[in-house]
């Protein structure tokens, strides 16, 4: 995915040489990953209603074969992707607004961005339950930012916000 490439190309060139990144280039970043969240999103279908319901239905059973059979269907991925792509999208929209405002604004939206990317296996099953990619790394749907992106943000940028506050 091209907003994958970009996001992953600013961590490893715009941001390599940069000890305490500026709020313009954090700034830049914020918006890099909307745009991938976004085009995420696209790419994930929705569940019809009927589905959501049977869905629902499924999952409150102590049943553990039930269990097991509806966790392992496209449909319930989807639902799994959907409502992480749906956090994501409302985190990377708060990250835009907090960048170079308050500090501890800021840091709070770079900590929850965290969360998009905490448990990136999940994300690669889910993609791949659902058949709609190859893995984090190839086909139609990609994150391979996903872990030095976490990384940065616990770095980087971290330390750049506590700076500004001296």
């Amino acid at each position: 995915m091209e907003s994958d490439r970009i996001v992953f190309q600013m961590i490893f060139q715009d941001f390599r040489d940069q000890l305490n990144p500026d709020v313009a280039l954090r700034s830049r970043l914020a918006d890099a990953i909307a745009n991938f969240w976004r085009d995420f999103d696209s790419k994930i279908p929705r569940n019809s209603p009927a589905i959501a319901e049977w869905l629902t239905k499924e999952l409150n059973t102590s049943d553990l074969a039930r269990l097991n059979r509806v966790t392992s269907t496209e449909e319930y991925a989807l639902m799994q992707l959907s409502a992480s792509t749906d956090s994501c999208l409302s985190d990377s929209a708060l990250l835009k607004q907090s960048v170079g405002q308050q500090s501890l604004m800021e840091m709070y939206a770079w900590l929850r961005m965290t969360d998009c990317y905490a448990n990136p296996h999940a994300t690669e099953i889910y993609l791949k339950q659902a058949k709609l990619s190859a893995g984090l790394y190839e086909g139609p749907i990609t994150m391979v930012h996903a872990t030095a992106l976490h990384s940065l943000i616990a770095g980087k940028i971290a330390n750049a916000i506590v700076q500004q506050l001296r």
